[in-house]
């Protein structure tokens, strides 16, 4: 049933969403039947009816008979078709501007995390940097480690890798 219900509605030449806002159903609701293939409830099967009237709901439900309800009535049909009135562009109109508001801000916070993790980048480089360049220092301080006592050397003292940051 979903299947010509799919149908129906690319017949009608609008969106899955626009023909959901016409029969009050929520968003995804019929795209969600659509791609799972699954049946949906008798209440929408019922506004469908009336939003409609000129889909034969026979064809729709089990299959028989043609899409629209007889050729006399198609002429009619086609007169009844539900067009999106301005209210339903309005409404798909706000939900995409939302969504384009939600998704700039999303990236406005990922352009921000990048530009902090590549300061925190830049200083992992200078200290890796300053610790190749400056070997004696190294040395020195493993020497001065020895000195004071210390029962066991640090093993990252004299290594030219820098000590690991959380970033």
């Amino acid at each position: 049933m979903i299947e010509r219900l799919a149908q129906f509605i690319q017949s009608l030449g609008i969106s899955v969403r626009a023909f959901e806002i016409s029969i009050a159903a929520s968003d995804g609701m019929i795209r969600r039947a659509i791609n799972n293939k699954s049946d949906i409830q008798s209440k929408w099967i019922s506004s469908i009816a009336d939003n409609y009237p000129q889909l034969n709901l026979e064809w729709l439900i089990v299959g028989h008979g043609s899409m629209l309800r007889d050729k006399q009535t198609l002429s009619v049909a086609q007169e009844l078709t539900v067009m999106p009135d301005e209210s339903t562009y309005h409404i798909l109109y706000k939900e995409e501007k939302a969504e384009n508001k939600e998704l700039i801000k999303e990236n406005g916070r990922l352009e921000e995390r990048i530009r902090t993790l590549e300061a925190k980048l830049k200083e992992c480089q200078s200290a890796l940097e300053l610790t190749i360049e400056h070997p004696k220092d190294l040395i020195s301080a493993k020497d001065a480690s020895t000195k004071k006592g210390s029962s066991r050397p640090n093993p990252n003292v004299g290594s030219a890798i820098a000590p690991s940051k959380d970033l």
